[in-house]
C-alpha cells in the first residue's frame, strides 16, 4: 500500500530556505554544496559535490534513532550552528515582522 507524501521549500532569502512537510518544518542555511540544516531533530550539516548526487552528512545534534540513544554519546553544537539559528531566527522573525 503506498502513502501520500508532502514537502515544500520556500526560499526566504538567498542562501536561506524554509522546508515544510507532514512531520514539521526546518530551516536550511547555505548553498548548493555546504549547507547546514536546522529543525526540531536538531542540526544536520552537509557537504556536496554540486551535480553529482555526492555528498557527505553529519548530525551535530541529537541521534537518529530512538533505539541507539542509549548507546550514543550526546555531541556539543558548534558555535557555526548556533550563529546560523540565531540568524535564521532573526530573518524569519524579521520577515513575519514585515508581511502586511
Amino acid at each position: 500500500m503506498g502513502h501520500f507524501r508532502f514537502r515544500r521549500r520556500l526560499k526566504l532569502f538567498p542562501g536561506l530556505h524554509l522546508n515544510i512537510s507532514k512531520r514539521g518544518y526546518s530551516i536550511s542555511v547555505g548553498e548548493s554544496g555546504l549547507t547546514t540544516n536546522i529543525s526540531k531533530k536538531g542540526v544536520r550539516e552537509t557537504v556536496g559535490l554540486p551535480g553529482t548526487g555526492i555528498s557527505y552528512q553529519t548530525r551535530r545534534v541529537g541521534v537518529s534513532h530512538p533505539q541507539r540513544r542509549a548507546e550514543a554519546p550526546r555531541q556539543s553544537v558548534s558555535p557555526m550552528s548556533v550563529l546560523a539559528f540565531v540568524l535564521v531566527l532573526a530573518a524569519v522573525l524579521w520577515i513575519l515582522g514585515h508581511l502586511h
